[in-house]
């Protein structure tokens, strides 16, 4: 398999309209539509989802204030386009002592 020498462009549109999506309420729904029905994973603080309708219910139910978080997305190509075949979220408020 060759590497995509888009990879770089492709991560970066991929992020920014993740997080645009996210960021709006309204538009958060809309989140589902980067998840493969049955085969995308979430990690999240170890807990692992899968299925777009499960990830969803996570990140739709997760009230916690702001913190610090490390997300890692591993897209998979889909036509002309891709899905996030896993999405790794990590907390950044974790004890360093």
């Amino acid at each position: 398999m060759a590497l995509n020498a888009q990879y770089e462009v492709i991560g970066k549109g991929f992020v920014q309209q993740y997080y645009a999506m996210f960021d709006d309420p309204a538009q958060r729904p809309n989140l589902i539509n980067m998840y493969n029905t049955e085969s995308s994973f979430m990690t999240f603080e170890g807990l692992q989802i899968q299925g777009a309708i499960k990830i969803m219910e996570k990140l739709t139910a997760d009230e916690d204030p702001p913190h610090a978080f490390s997300q890692i997305f591993v897209l998979k190509p889909l036509g002309n386009s891709f899905f996030c075949q896993h999405d790794i979220f990590r907390l950044g408020i974790h004890d360093s002592a």
